[in-house]
This record gives C-alpha cells, sequence and structure tokens, in this order.
C-alpha cells in the first residue's frame, strides 16, 4: 500500500483563529479594557495553545492511502482509499476486527514518514495478546476454542493454521504485547498465517510498536 498524500489536520491554525476570535470578541464587547485585559496575556495566551494543540498534532495524525491489493476484500476492494489514524498505541488500546496499517514486513527498506512514500499493509486484528488462535479449513478462525464470527469474511480459509510443519504450537498462543492479524480475502492474503522470518521460519506475531495506525474510515 503505497502512500500517495499526508494530511495533517490543521490543528495550529485552529488554535490561532480561536485566540484571535477570542481577542476580537472582547475588544468588541469592550471586555479587554473593562477587565483590563493586558496584550501580553493575549500573546501568552496564544503560546500556550500552539503548544498544546502541537503537542495533540505530533500524537494524532491522519494520512490517506491507497489500497493496491484485493487483500482486504470485500469490505476493501482493490484500489480503495483509506483514511488512516496514525498514533502511538499502547496495551489495549487495539479492539479486535478493527484495521490497521504497519511497515510491509516484505519490503526491505523502509522510508521515513516526512511525506515519502513507503510501504505498508493492512490487516484485520483477529487474536489478541494472550489469546490462543487456529484455523481450521472451511471452518473459520477459533479463538481460545471458541469459533470467531466474521461476517466480513465471505470465503473461509482453504487452510489448517498452524500445521504440525510450522514448529508452532497448535493452538497458537499470542504473545504479550502482540497480535494476530489476518485479511478479509483469507486465501489471498499474506498475513500473520503465512509470514516468514529471515531464519525461514513461520513468524505470526504482529507486535504492538510496529503498527503505525489504524483505519477510521473507507
Amino acid at each position: 500500500m503505497r502512500l500517495f498524500t499526508g494530511q495533517i489536520i490543521p490543528i495550529f491554525a485552529f488554535g490561532v483563529v480561536l485566540v484571535g476570535l477570542v481577542g476580537t470578541i472582547l475588544n468588541v464587547l469592550g471586555l479587554r479594557k473593562r477587565w483590563d485585559v493586558p496584550r501580553w496575556f493575549l500573546s501568552i495566551l496564544l503560546v500556550l495553545s500552539l503548544l498544546v494543540t502541537g503537542g495533540g498534532m505530533y500524537g494524532l495524525r491522519f494520512r490517506t492511502f491507497r489500497l493496491p491489493s484485493s487483500s482486504m476484500a470485500p469490505a476493501f476492494p482493490s484500489d480503495s482509499r483509506i483514511l488512516v489514524e496514525e498514533t502511538t498505541f499502547i496495551p489495549g488500546m487495539l479492539k479486535r476486527f478493527e484495521c490497521v496499517v504497519f511497515f510491509d514486513r516484505n519490503i526491505n527498506v523502509m522510508r521515513n514518514r516526512q511525506g515519502n512514500a513507503y510501504e505498508i499493509a493492512m490487516k484485520r486484528v483477529i487474536g489478541l495478546p494472550g489469546e490462543t488462535v487456529e484455523i481450521r479449513a472451511n471452518q473459520g478462525v477459533f479463538i481460545n476454542g471458541e469459533l470467531l464470527p466474521e461476517p466480513f469474511v465471505t470465503h473461509q480459509a482453504e487452510y489448517d493454521w498452524p500445521t504440525k510443519e510450522s514448529g508452532l504450537s497448535i493452538p497458537y498462543h499470542i504473545p504479550a504485547s502482540a497480535y494476530f492479524v489476518l485479511g478479509d480475502n483469507r486465501n489471498m492474503s499474506l498475513d500473520s498465517h503465512n509470514w516468514i522470518n529471515r531464519a525461514g521460519k513461520q513468524s505470526p506475531d504482529l507486535p504492538l510498536v510496529d503498527i503505525a495506525g489504524r483505519v477510521v474510515r473507507k
């Protein structure tokens, strides 16, 4: 998934307009003189507003992306545009079935987030930290031994996971601070069920620290 444009909410501009509006209202109503509100006070208020809103902008950003594949179909067909909230996630912040974006581990070199294009992947959170997960062919995903209802999936996986050959426990136990993610198009997706690390072994975990954002709007 390639970044085609970056958008940041103009919080700084909002802060400037807000402070300017307050100052104008005080002047029109004559309250600034009546209350003896000095200009330096409004200047300090402006600086504080910029600092607070700037901190908010640093911790919360939005970008638009285009999906080049059908791995998330039918909910997100190929070439869909999505709005992603980029922020720093903490344990417990992500919920099951949320769609997240992360640096594509199939790409060796990533560029930074300063407006340059970079490759990321989008999948849906299926398994949470501490849970067990197992995929049974043509049946579905089992979380902690229970079949997980997935109304967004039109065709169930045609494979069993994990297998004895994978060397993973059956069912697989998701470590703390990691997630198990899948594409909605189960049989056409590179995700937790088939990721391979540099050692050639299966690596199904998506660490929380690797998640760059979550989808907020299609």
